[in-house]
């Protein structure tokens, strides 16, 4: 019986297995209007494993800029613009709706974006949609249906194979994607609509405005303060270094914890995980899930005056030295670099 309906089902004895749809990959692009965020790069970088000619979708009002400078990238098919006020301050609804439209027009195989907080709160949303499961924060690729992401607090990691039509994917940020430009521009055309968008909230009155500090997932170097500073007025003083390095600003899950800086901000497993150029730690012990989320960082600086703190174990350089005395020491340092 069982012989017969392989016959019935396969005519020509072909497995089940090499029955396969062509891949087509999506990418959902991050940007604030004026420039698309690096993580982005690094994202298509990655979906360029599976398919060496990825379409990309750029949500979002006035970001005609960002879809041109993407339709010049190596490894870039076709990119969509969904220009419309519905995508506004980037509501997870309305963005959800128009991946699903694009996905069932052009029949996308993978659907990727960046593991930002927008992208986690986005794919899992379309993923419910499609019924299929969200892997988030993956790190490697090894073909089509398998995928690499950390686990254990990025102490061990762990190879997924999904056997589903639709596969939804975040990439772990880095702020390092690079991608060459290529000889020809491809077309920028329209998205479709999602088919409830008119039902959903829409945002008219956002003003987008470029960062006056980089973003935790985009910066070349990242400054976290720890419960070290004692109070939230010395873990303030540390913006003045960051305006001075161009660095983003960042605290540990202690320091958030006791009030010394917001949530929104927070490196470590339920915060931001950061692979900036430079991080550098002030006032940070070093707790593993704070390790865990910076290690992938190029080049990892402590300041601490306990030189038995766990983050030495992991820093390339290490300074044991009172911060009170070492955050004006460096300062002045800068300054006379500056100024000379």
């Amino acid at each position: 019986m069982l012989k017969f309906f392989k016959q019935l089902l396969f005519p020509w004895n072909a497995s089940p297995k090499l029955i396969r749809r062509e891949t087509s990959v999506l990418v959902v692009a991050e940007h604030n209007t004026i420039e698309l965020k690096p993580t982005t790069l690094n994202t298509i970088e990655t979906a360029k494993k599976i398919d060496g000619h990825v379409t990309v979708l750029v949500p979002g009002t006035n970001s005609l800029s960002v879809a041109k400078y993407i339709s010049t990238r190596q490894g870039v098919a076709r990119v969509l613009t969904a220009e419309t006020v519905a995508h506004n301050g980037f509501p997870e609804e309305n963005l959800a709706e128009t991946i699903l439209a694009t996905q069932k027009k052009f029949d996308m195989t993978h659907i990727f974006a960046s593991s930002s907080k927008l992208g986690n709160s986005v794919l899992p949303r379309v993923a419910a949609k499609l019924d299929v499961p969200a892997v988030t924060s993956i790190v490697d690729i090894k073909d089509s249906d398998t995928f690499v992401r950390p686990i254990y607090a990025g102490n061990a990691f762990m190879t997924l194979k999904l056997m589903d039509s639709v596969k939804v994917v975040t990439v772990k940020e880095k702020s390092s994607g690079k991608l060459t430009q290529s000889a020809v521009d491809v077309p920028i055309e329209p998205a479709p609509t999602g088919e409830n968008e008119h039902l959903l909230p829409k945002y008219h009155k956002t003003k987008w405005m470029k960062p006056k500090l980089p973003a935790l997932g985009d910066a070349a170097i990242v400054i976290c303060g720890g419960r070290g500073l004692q109070t939230a007025e010395n873990f303030n003083k540390l913006y003045d270094l960051c305006y001075m390095l161009n660095a983003a600003m960042g605290a540990t899950k202690s320091a958030v914890d006791v009030g010394l800086a917001p949530r929104d901000i927070q490196i470590g497993q339920f915060g931001v995980r950061v692979a900036p150029c430079v991080y550098i730690g002030i006032g940070v012990s070093g707790e593993p899930y704070h390790i865990a989320a910076i290690k992938e960082s190029k080049t990892i600086v402590a300041i601490n005056n306990d030189p038995s703190a766990p983050i030495f174990n992991v820093a390339d350089y290490g300074l044991v030295m009172d911060l009170f005395d070492a955050i004006p020491t460096i300062k002045r340092l800068i300054s006379n670099v500056v100024c000379n």
